[in-house]
């Protein structure tokens, strides 16, 4: 069924592991050249770097759902750099990520 092909295709536990964990991977968001911290630096809005991210990582823009969801993380968080690294790391942890590369 199809339920069954998704749970077939869904990432296994060490596979996402390793994406939060890989050296080389919190090297390149940390990277001051890197897409992470140029957005930061940027004078795109908030909106814009969340629309910048999700082309990046998922090749679609952000839903309805996901633009609040990063507004409510946006707010709590406080801190621009905290909210777009903390999104990043979301968006290549996503299942829609990890199984389209």
């Amino acid at each position: 069924t199809a339920c069954d092909c998704e749970r077939a295709m869904e990432p296994a536990l060490p596979q996402k592991l390793f994406l939060m964990t890989d050296p080389n991977l919190l090297a390149k968001f940390n990277d001051p050249k890197g897409r992470v911290q140029t957005l930061i630096k940027s004078g795109k809005t908030d909106e814009e770097c969340l629309e910048e991210l999700f082309l990046a990582t998922l090749s679609r823009m952000p839903t309805a759902k996901d633009r609040q969801s990063f507004a409510d993380h946006r707010r709590l968080v406080g801190s621009r750099r905290e909210a777009l690294i903390d999104t990043m790391w979301a968006l290549i942890n996503t299942r829609e990520f990890i199984l389209n590369h």
